[in-house]
C-alpha cells in the first residue's frame, strides 16, 4: 500500500527489482492516496519501471490526511464536516473492494510511519490469517542519530525491512525490534540497468550541472540559508562551468514559487526546473550538489560525482544531534562557498574520487526477506 508520499516508489521499484531478479514473485501497487497516485501517473519513468517489472497498479483512494490538507475546504468547519463523512463511506466501500486482494495475498507492506487511516484493514485480516507484514522508509534516508519524539509500538508480526546497520538503533526506537537488513536498493545492480535501458530510449542530449534542492522546514531548512544556497550554487557553476545548463531537482514536498523567484530575481540564466527522476537526471550530469538529503544516493548510484552543500538550519540539531549522517559517513559536504569551488575544481581536473562508504554500500544486498522471515 502506498500511502505517504511519492518517495516510497523510489524504494520499492529498486527494491523490487532486485526481488523479481531472483524470485518469482508477483507485485501489486495500491496508491490509497490520489494525489500521489496522480504524481506516479504524470511520469514516464515509473510508467516505464512498472510496465519493465510486470506490477500491476491498483487505484484505491482511502481515509488519509494528504488530499485534502490544502483544500479551502480545510478552513471552515461543514467543509471538515463534509470530508470526514465522505471518508467514512468511502472506508466501507473500499474495505469490500479490498478484503480479496488481501486474502489473495500471501504477504503485506506499507512505509514505516503506519499511516493507520489506510493500513488498518492490513492489520485487521493479519489477525485472522496471519500474514507477513513488512515496513519500509519512504525515502532511502541515512537514519544513524536521528530523535525519535512519538515512538510507537508495534505488533511482533510487523518486520521493518532496514538499509543498513547503521539505521537499525533508529528502527528500535521506532518500535521495530523485528528487523531484515536488505541493502540500499538504490545501489542494486537490477536498478541501475533498469535506468540504463530508460536513458537508452529516453536519451539526453547534453550534460547538465545538477542540484538537487529541498524545501524550507522548521527544522531541516531556514528560507535565508536556503536563497544563499541556491543564488551561490548557481554563481559557482557559472563561474567555474561557464554556461553549463543547470537543473534544478525540487524536493517531492517543495514548491517550485520560490526557486523561480530567486532564479528571477538574481537574473540566473539557462537554469530549468525537472521533476525527471534524480537518478535519471544524475546520469547525464557532470556534477551534481545536494542541500541535504538522501537523494544524494541516486548521483552515487550512478556513479556521478555530487557534494552535499548545506548550511545547517537554526533547529536542525534538534532533531539530528549528531548533524549530518551523509558528512559523518564520509560523503563530501561542505558549508562554503570555497568548499563547493574546490569540489568542482577536483571534477575538471578529474581528482575527484568517490567517498569510501559508497564501494560498502554497492556491496550490501539481501531480497531474501519474504522467504526467510
Amino acid at each position: 500500500m502506498i500511502t505517504h508520499s511519492l518517495g516510497e516508489i523510489d524504494v520499492l521499484f529498486p527494491l523490487f527489482a532486485g526481488v523479481k531478479a531472483e524470485y518469482d514473485v508477483k507485485v501489486e501497487m495500491v496508491f490509497t492516496v490520489k494525489k500521489i497516485y496522480r504524481q506516479f501517473e504524470s511520469n514516464d519513468f515509473y510508467r516505464f519501471c512498472t510496465k519493465e517489472l510486470d506490477i500491476k497498479i491498483t487505484n484505491c483512494q482511502l481515509p488519509n490526511k494528504f488530499d485534502y490538507r490544502e483544500s479551502r475546504l480545510m478552513r471552515h468547519m461543514v467543509g471538515r464536516l463534509l470530508i470526514k463523512c465522505y471518508f467514512k463511506a468511502l472506508q466501507i466501500i473500499k474495505s469490500l473492494f479490498l478484503f480479496k486482494k488481501l486474502f489473495q495475498a500471501d504477504a503485506y507492506m506499507h512505509e514505516y510511519s503506519n499511516q493507520v487511516r489506510s493500513t488498518f484493514l492490513i492489520y485487521w485480516v493479519n489477525k485472522i490469517l496471519g500474514r507477513k507484514i513488512f515496513v519500509y522508509n519512504h525515502g532511502h534516508a541515512i537514519d544513524m542519530d536521528k530523535i525519535v519524539k512519538n515512538p510507537i509500538n508495534y505488533d511482533e508480526r510487523t518486520v521493518a525491512l532496514v538499509f543498513h546497520k547503521h539505521s537499525s538503533r533508529y528502527f528500535n526506537d521506532l518500535g521495530y525490534t523485528d528487523q531484515f537488513i536488505i541493502g540500499y536498493p538504490k545501489f542494486y545492480s537490477e536498478w541501475n540497468k533498469l535506468i540504463k535501458r530508460y536513458i537508452s530510449k529516453n536519451p539526453f542530449n547534453e550534460n547538465i550541472a545538477l542540484i538537487f534542492s529541498r524545501h524550507v522546514h522548521p527544522f531541516y531548512m531556514d528560507e535565508n540559508k536556503y536563497k544563499k544556497l541556491l543564488i551561490s550554487s548557481c554563481q559557482i557553476i557559472r563561474k567555474k562551468l561557464n554556461n553549463i545548463p543547470i537543473v534544478i531537482k525540487p524536493h517531492p514536498r517543495e514548491s517550485t514559487d520560490l526557486i523561480n523567484k530567486v532564479l528571477l530575481d538574481n537574473n540566473i540564466l539557462n537554469c530549468s526546473i525537472s521533476k525527471d527522476h534524480a537518478a535519471i537526471l544524475a546520469k547525464s550530469a557532470t556534477l551534481s550538489i545536494s542541500f541535504w538529503g538522501s537523494v544524494i544516493l541516486d548521483s552515487f548510484s550512478v556513479k556521478t560525482p555530487c557534494i552535499e552543500y548545506y548550511i545547517e538550519a537554526d533547529k536542525f540539531r534538534k532533531v539530528e544531534p549528531e548533524g549530518s549522517a551523509y558528512k559523518k559517513l564520509g560523503i563530501h559536504s561542505t558549508d562554503s562557498e570555497r568548499g563547493l569551488e574546490r569540489f568542482i575544481d577536483s571534477v575538471i581536473d578529474q581528482r575527484y574520487r568517490p567517498p569510501a562508504i559508497i564501494e560498502e554500500l554497492n556491496d550490501i544486498k539481501d531480497v531474501s526477506f519474504l522467504y526467510k522471515t
